[in-house]
């Protein structure tokens, strides 16, 4: 998956998302459970709200790229 060259990255492959769906690291994982909602986060920070960034390290600010 964080292959930077597309042409070999898991999901673009031949066999696309079942490529990653039946790679052993992902065995047991309920994909229809995902799909529809069903599956709990195994992690949820906490927050202050919506926007709170303070489970980041500081960083600065880039200018966005014009496309």
């Amino acid at each position: 998956l964080l292959q930077i060259d597309v042409r070999n990255r898991y999901g673009n492959l031949a066999n696309g998302v079942d490529d990653i769906q039946s790679h052993q690291w992902f065995s047991g994982t309920n994909w229809i459970g995902i799909y529809q909602r069903q599956v709990e986060a195994p992690f949820v920070p906490k927050t202050k709200g919506p926007g709170d960034a303070s489970n980041f390290k500081e960083y600065e600010e880039e200018p966005r790229k014009k496309i």
